[in-house]
């Protein structure tokens, strides 16, 4: 009895030991979240101030960093967003101490792993998500940092543990988006990019007020030039949509022309027809229409009339005049001039098609992209070579003289145009 009672005080002399140790080694961890935690909470009310302080001039309201921090629900709102991206961002990287093992506590608790969520300084706790049978539901717990254990990727893989827990169990990230909904004021911080470097370097900085200011200055100047850009590709692009309508409106001219020729020519062959008509007789060939100097029809035996009036003729009505129907008959006339005319459209669709076909193939070629490209595909290798031969931006280590860059920038303009066109509703 009196060893049993020997052995279970130097058990507890050890407990304590460790659990003094364990406490010392969270301790620097501790203080290393809550500065970091307000670093964080400053960046987020800077950012916040920033993205709306032009609101809040229109609504003659004070707006800063001072009067975010001095209202108790955005501060509770900043402090639980610092503390999540801390562990998203931070906690892997310096300790890898997101994931834990109870040690020294009840049977209930002993040896049960789980996730690091924050650090209570009320409780003088970590918040603690218990892992469960459960999958992603955690228990959640406030436990002493005494009676914690770092867990190393390699303990859980041995455990057949997973690391990739609530909180950032797994992979360190290098960058966090925050966004909080109704901050103060009923407005929103907007989503912007935290990142570890940025936390690292305001760990450095001899004055943070200063870096904030210089780093607002900067991002403004950035989101200035970002929506330049964002406002010269808009202009680029109805330049070229403007451009490329005006070439289909000359295409679509081209066409009407063909089509008053075509209509043209109908009705002068109508006329010469109905001419045999009224003559009643077969085989009669007229020395007044179309195919004079003939036999005066399109199936004479004479050497084909070369003159426009005749050739053009033949182009548009040649292929009908074997189909059958007679000169001078009494069929339906006007159904067969509807036939003509949903074959002439036909031909000239095919090919308006085969050549819009090669010319996309040609195009594609000059812009050095697959014919099948996507749009964004287009944009994005345009933009790369237009860069390359704009005329304000000559390089003569292209191997070109400007005039020849300044031709080579037209002919890969006019091949994003025609490209383009296919993506125009």
């Amino acid at each position: 009895s009196e060893k049993k009672t020997k052995r279970h005080a130097k058990w507890m002399e050890e407990q304590v030991r460790l659990e003094q140790e364990r406490a010392e080694l969270w301790g620097k961890e501790i203080k290393n979240e809550i500065a970091t935690v307000q670093m964080l909470v400053d960046l987020m009310a800077a950012e916040f101030v920033r993205q709306n302080i032009g609101v809040m001039v229109a609504r003659v309201a004070d707006l800063s960093v001072a009067s975010v921090k001095r209202n108790e629900e955005a501060m509770e709102k900043l402090i639980a967003e610092g503390r999540l991206t801390y562990r998203i961002l931070h906690c892997e990287l310096e300790y890898s101490c997101s994931r834990v093992k109870i040690a020294g506590l009840s049977k209930e608790l002993n040896e049960r792993s789980g996730t690091i969520q924050h650090w209570d300084a009320m409780k003088e706790k970590y918040c603690v998500g218990l892992d469960t049978k459960r999958g992603k539901n955690v228990e959640v717990r406030f436990i002493k940092p005494g009676h914690l254990e770092i867990l190393s990727q390699a303990t859980e893989k041995r455990k057949g543990g997973s690391s990739s827990g609530h909180g950032n169990g797994g992979s360190p990230s290098r960058t966090y988006a925050v966004a909080i909904k109704s901050l103060f004021l009923n407005l929103d911080l907007d989503e912007f990019i935290v990142s570890l470097e940025i936390v690292q370097i305001m760990k450095k900085v001899e004055s943070l007020d200063t870096y904030l200011k210089a780093l607002m200055d900067q991002r403004d100047d950035d989101e200035r030039a970002r929506k330049w850009w964002e406002n010269e590709e808009k202009r680029r692009d109805e330049e070229a949509r403007r451009r490329r309508a005006e070439r289909k409106a000359r295409e679509n001219a081209a066409w009407e022309e063909e089509k008053k020729r075509y209509d043209e020519q109908k009705r002068r062959y109508q006329e010469w027809r109905r001419e045999q008509r009224k003559q009643n007789k077969k085989n009669v060939h007229s020395s007044n229409g179309p195919y004079a100097g003939t036999t005066g029809g399109p199936q004479g035996g004479r050497p084909k009339c070369t003159c426009p009036e005749c050739f053009i003729t033949r182009e548009f009505f040649g292929s009908f005049f074997g189909s059958g129907f007679s000169y001078g008959g009494d069929g339906d006339e006007d159904s067969d001039y509807d036939e003509w005319d949903d074959e002439w459209s036909r031909r000239q669709n095919s090919k308006r098609q085969a050549q819009k076909e090669d010319e996309d193939k040609n195009q594609s070629t000059i812009l050095g992209v697959a014919p099948s490209a996507s749009a964004q595909e287009i944009k994005s290798v345009y933009r790369k070579k237009a860069l390359m031969f704009h005329p304000d931006k000559y390089k003569p280590e292209l191997g070109m003289t400007k005039d020849e860059s300044t031709e080579h920038f037209k002919k890969l303009t006019n091949a994003y145009d025609h490209l383009m066109s296919n993506y125009d509703e």
